[in-house]
């Protein structure tokens, strides 16, 4: 596997970047077929719906022990904004690709 395939893998798991990255590689997309493409984005949503859930767990627990602070449930909310339109066109992408 070639130094792009490897690169384009990781970013199709949207792992790099934190967001876009299952745009980045299906933008520059040469081989992948779209089973694959299709494949890519179930994973991806996966992955960010593991990040929320581990997202929701650490404020439930921050909030419980009172180690975060009063604003943090509001900025991890901007973050959630963005997990939940990251995932929505990737579902738009994987009707037109996959």
């Amino acid at each position: 596997m070639s130094v792009f395939d490897t690169l384009q893998e990781t970013a199709f798991k949207g792992l790099y970047p934190k967001f876009y990255g299952f745009k980045l590689a299906l933008k520059f997309n040469k081989r992948k077929s779209a089973v694959e493409i299709k494949n890519f984005g179930e994973k991806a949503i996966e992955e960010i719906n593991n990040t929320l859930v581990l997202m929701d767990m650490y404020i439930a627990s921050g909030i419980k022990s009172g180690l975060i602070k009063k604003h943090d449930p509001f900025f991890m909310e901007h973050e959630r904004m963005l997990f939940d339109a990251e995932k929505k066109w990737i579902k738009k992408a994987i009707k037109i690709f996959g």
